[in-house]
């Protein structure tokens, strides 16, 4: 099992967000947002992090491949408050190794606040999944 220092340098390598937008019939809005953070490792090492997200109460998806196209295993974290929790566990004030939070804590925070059920808030999430720039300004 992982040490809470170990954990937190996994975060800081490993923890890719992801931000999906897509068209939806069902949502008043006419668009969903699917936001989440996976982790890309081998098998044993990503059951080893479930299990430690486990005791901390933070749900996860295993999968041992990931599609059709990655054969490889990923862990996926992708309910809000799971998001909210792996989130509260980073260090935001050191950088991450290959990516910058800020659209995904941005979005998350949106959602959290359940203006993407609204269509002016699914306009600024909108405006923030597809503007790069917003990303450098902040």
């Amino acid at each position: 099992m992982f040490s809470n220092g170990e954990l937190s340098g996994i975060l800081l390598t490993l923890a890719r967000p992801e931000i999906t937008a897509y068209q939806s019939t069902s949502s008043k809005t006419g668009m969903n947002i699917r936001i989440r953070i996976m982790f890309r490792a081998n098998l044993d090492f990503l059951t080893a992090l479930q299990r430690k997200f486990e005791t901390m109460n933070i749900n996860s998806k295993l999968r041992s491949v990931e599609g059709v196209n990655r054969a490889k295993p990923v862990l996926i974290v992708s309910k809000r408050k799971d998001l909210e929790s792996v989130r509260e566990l980073m260090n935001k004030e050191l950088p991450c190794s290959r990516t910058n939070w800020t659209k995904f804590d941005s979005v998350l925070h949106e959602m959290s606040e359940k203006n993407h059920l609204e269509e002016e808030g699914m306009k600024r999430i909108l405006e923030m999944v597809y503007n790069e720039n917003d990303i450098l300004k902040k």
